[in-house]
């Protein structure tokens, strides 16, 4: 008799949805139909060719017992058990499942009960969405993304280290080389006096030439090797720093970083022009130190032979803001172009003093902010650099 009542209630679900069954087999997304025992009253056909099982082994289970019965068990129980009666929509609820012929799987699954008063039965739909893939990918770019941070982070450690253990005797030869400095004006002022002879003169001259040359040469150096050592700590820093996120107006920021360099342009008598820009969303400080160094970089290499311009526009592209820092410069040999970005890389030392950090850091920006940038540039005639970051807060 209980099985006559069951088969009963299965054949009135079934009249139930005879309906319906056009527009679930339509429905992209895998995608079944419960009883309120929890069995599997109807499924369509993306569920089939998704999961790879058949209606035979499907229909009329227990949604528990599909495939190696590997659910999360007490996920999906509370969901069918606890949550579902409350009479409400449920969305992405995440499990995962084992299927005997593809593995594992992770689903997000949206549910919810009705009932039929034409025959008072009672149906659960459970859509599913596969993001196995996905969660993959988020899972491997978290794993890199950790990797990245502890190699970033033992890349500073070594960094700081060095430098502290090499600032100390840096110093020292700055110090010495100053002092050295000090006693050679003192011996100059001695020999141009007349309580030394002529030929001592004479004999002396090349030699007080040669300790001048040398003892700047080696200050500047241990100078420069100082810098060096703080700048690297400050792009390394630019890693893993925290970052406050929010909708910038690129108008006004590009104004602020104009209004900084107001004093270099004039000096360089070089007109900057910037067109209406749309907005962009990111860390301010760091997209501020952006364009100031893509701007710096172009006031160091303007050509001599023609006024310098410098222009700075933008576009929306999909998603993301495009802003192009356009210049007449000297321009950038093909062999140059990705090797501007690497640490310490100088297009010309000789011409321009700096460490060859600026564009290095600029890359490390872009990378924090999952933009983008690349370089269109003429030897000779200028140079133009398109940097891409997302216009507004993606989720």
């Amino acid at each position: 008799m209980v099985g006559d009542k069951n088969s009963k209630e299965q054949k009135r679900l079934k009249d139930a949805l005879e309906y319906s069954d056009a527009i679930i087999a339509t429905v992209r997304d895998p995608f079944v139909v419960l009883n309120k025992e929890f069995k599997i009253i109807t499924a369509n056909r993306s569920f089939y060719q998704t999961f790879q099982v058949n209606p035979e082994e499907t229909e009329n289970q227990l949604i528990y017992d599909l495939g190696n019965r590997q659910w999360d068990i007490p996920k999906l129980r509370d969901l069918l058990e606890n949550i579902l009666p409350m009479n409400k929509v449920f969305e992405d609820y995440e499990v995962q499942h084992d299927f005997e012929s593809i593995g594992r799987k992770t689903v997000l699954l949206n549910a919810r009960k009705i009932y039929r008063e034409t025959n008072h039965s009672e149906m659960i739909l459970l859509a599913f969405e596969d993001i196995t893939t996905r969660k993959k990918a988020e899972d491997d770019m978290k794993n890199l993304n950790d990797v990245l941070e502890k190699k970033n982070k033992e890349l500073e450690e070594v960094v700081n280290i060095t430098s502290h253990d090499m600032r100390s005797p840096l110093i020292s030869v700055i110090g010495f080389s100053k002092s050295l400095e000090k006693d050679l004006k003192d011996i100059s002022s001695l020999i141009d006096s007349n309580k030394i002879s002529v030929e001592i003169k004479e004999m002396l001259s090349p030699f007080m030439s040669d300790i001048a040359e040398s003892t700047e040469y080696i200050c500047s150096s241990a100078l420069n090797m100082e810098a060096l050592l703080s700048g690297l700590s400050k792009v390394l820093r630019i890693g893993y720093v925290a970052l406050t996120k929010e909708q910038l107006d690129m108008n006004i920021l590009i104004s602020d970083v104009k209004n900084v360099i107001t004093y270099q342009m004039k000096e360089a008598g070089v007109k900057l022009e910037i067109s209406e820009l749309p907005p962009c969303f990111g860390d301010k400080d760091q997209i501020n130190q952006l364009f100031s160094n893509i701007l710096g970089n172009a006031l160091k290499y303007l050509d001599p032979n023609r006024p310098g311009v410098i222009r700075v526009s933008g576009y929306k592209d999909n998603s993301h803001s495009v802003y192009c820092v356009e210049d007449n410069g000297i321009g950038i040999s093909p062999d140059n172009h990705k090797k501007i970005f690497e640490i310490f890389h100088q297009i010309e030392p000789s011409r321009q003093k700096g460490q060859g950090l600026g564009l290095a850091t600029v890359l490390r920006i872009i990378y924090r902010h999952n933009g983008d940038i690349w370089l269109k540039s003429d030897l000779g005639k200028g140079s133009r650099f398109f940097v891409s970051l997302p216009a507004q807060k993606i989720d």
